[in-house]
């Protein structure tokens, strides 16, 4: 490439993944105001390869460069097969996300297979607080914290993950999350769990968590059949509340619900309040 010559600009397709054998790249990225470098031995666009989603991005040569281009399908198989040799483990961790235990055993193995391994030095922001989520993390190693305006609100260890409320619910962040040390974590993207569970992704998540959650009460056993929850469920409706919100009074008409919690803690739970995890 000549300088002064765009590789791609955001909003293109992404169909190869680069390796940079010698000279020199400009990245620009939307809203970032620092501009970052390539340079020889650097790698970049895997990203858009394994969402499926277009450059985030633009890309510019600065002088003459030599890059070596890998074709979409070829990256996708090498990965897969990598993925593979530690595939166990990556089920291990996926199975320790309550939301996925609705799954069948094909549908964890396909979201295990092509999940992100992410690493992150000491400080990185994974996450900024206000950002539209469309991934979810699971850490593997590291420590993370969560913090708001600057406070910090808690840390996150091995086995935690972080970031199902933005997936699920397409909200925006409210934590802004950064690795205190050299962590490792497997990101689940929206578009992967499209791939595999559809564009009703979250709907399926959500029925199954209600029916689980339905059939471990004895009283109500008989609503998670699927004859009488298919009825059911188009009832629920799905409600936010904020820390420290009043969910139930005592006194009041709506008592007469039942509360499925998707995420998060109540307390001062009344008896047939049933929470699910």
């Amino acid at each position: 490439m000549s300088p002064n010559t765009y590789l791609f600009k955001e909003g293109d397709s992404g169909n190869f993944f680069y390796l940079i054998k010698q000279g020199e790249l400009e990245l620009t990225i939307p809203n970032v105001t620092e501009k970052k470098y390539l340079r020889g031995g650097d790698s970049f666009g895997e990203l858009a390869l394994i969402q499926k989603n277009k450059r985030s991005g633009t890309v510019k040569s600065i002088d003459d460069v030599k890059i070596y281009c890998l074709e979409s399908n070829i990256f996708k198989e090498i990965v897969a097969k990598l993925n593979n040799s530690d595939l166990k483990e990556r089920i291990f961790f996926l199975n320790l996300i309550p939301i996925f235990k609705i799954l069948n055993s094909h549908q964890i193995q396909e979201i295990a297979r092509y999940m992100i391994k992410c690493e992150f030095q000491e400080s990185h922001v994974i996450i900024q607080e206000g950002d539209i989520g469309e991934s979810m993390y699971i850490i593997k190693e590291g420590t993370i914290i969560c913090s708001k305006n600057e406070k910090e609100i808690r840390k996150l260890y091995a086995k935690d993950f972080f970031g199902t409320s933005s997936l699920l619910f397409q909200l925006s962040r409210s934590l802004t999350v950064t690795s205190m040390n050299e962590s490792i974590c497997y990101q689940i993207t929206k578009r992967l769990l499209i791939d595999i569970l559809g564009n009703d992704f979250a709907k399926i998540i959500l029925q199954g968590i209600a029916k689980n959650a339905i059939s471990n009460v004895k009283m109500l056993k008989v609503l998670g059949i699927d004859e009488y929850f298919s009825k059911v469920f188009p009832l629920m409706e799905l409600k936010f509340y904020k820390n420290n919100k009043v969910v139930v009074n005592k006194n009041h008409y709506e008592n007469r619900r039942i509360i499925i919690v998707v995420e998060g803690n109540l307390i001062n739970v009344l008896i047939f309040s049933y929470l699910f995890y």
